[in-house]
């Protein structure tokens, strides 16, 4: 089992990273993207569902896609 310094440590990890935004809108995240070329992503928490994630990319064909990534305790 992960001691609390472990798992804040996993956690600044994450914040630290250039692909995690934290908390960004999907309009927000579609704006960040734009002006970048495809296959750029960025990693956001999910508005939708507290505690779950989501992926937002730009696709070969210049679409904008984004992915849930649902969490699930344990």
């Amino acid at each position: 089992m992960e001691t609390l310094d472990q798992l804040l440590g996993k956690i600044v990890d994450l914040l630290r990273q250039p692909w995690f935004h934290g908390y960004m809108s999907s309009d927000q995240a579609e704006k960040a993207l734009k002006k970048h070329r495809k296959g750029f992503f960025l990693v956001r928490f999910s508005a939708s569902d507290p505690g779950c994630f989501a992926i937002t990319s730009l696709a070969k064909d210049g679409k904008l896609k984004h992915y849930k990534i649902l969490h699930k305790p344990g």
